[in-house]
């Protein structure tokens, strides 16, 4: 089976940060006959989201720097936190929505901007795809 383009991104990070390792310990993404074989190996040590895709935060908090202190927040917890499923943003962010392909939709700063997200639930990865007003989600097909 084939990986798709957004599994092959959370591969590439995945080596990069060394979660992901061949049985004699040297990085391998050829030995693995799918996606969801690639990630079994360290599962067990990953404790917190890695978040990717930072830029399109910084860009926001430039452009909006009264979302500054929200996506700080959002940022810090995302970082800290080992979502699992869908259950478990929700059990904190209640007004999350949630999308095909492990995309997650974020209220920020009193429902007046919006984060989206992809999640690699498994793999412990928050890839940050998308942030602005909610005139301009609106605009957008996701």
């Amino acid at each position: 089976m084939r990986r798709t383009p957004v599994e092959q991104r959370f591969w590439n990070v995945l080596c990069t940060k060394n979660l992901v390792h061949s049985q004699n310990g040297n990085i391998n993404n050829s030995q693995f006959g799918n996606f969801s074989l690639d990630f079994h190996i360290k599962f067990d040590y990953i404790c917190h989201m890695t978040v990717i895709g930072i830029k399109v935060i910084s860009d926001a908090i430039r452009k909006h720097a009264d979302a500054r202190t929200p996506l700080q927040s959002w940022l810090a917890e995302a970082k800290e936190d080992k979502w699992k499923n869908s259950q478990d943003i929700k059990r904190f962010y209640k007004t999350a929505s949630f999308l095909s392909d492990n995309k997650v939709i974020f209220n920020i700063g009193g429902k007046k901007y919006r984060l989206v997200v992809q999640l690699a639930y498994k793999a412990g990865i928050v890839e940050v795809l998308w942030f602005g007003t909610h005139a301009e989600y609106s605009k957008k097909k996701f």
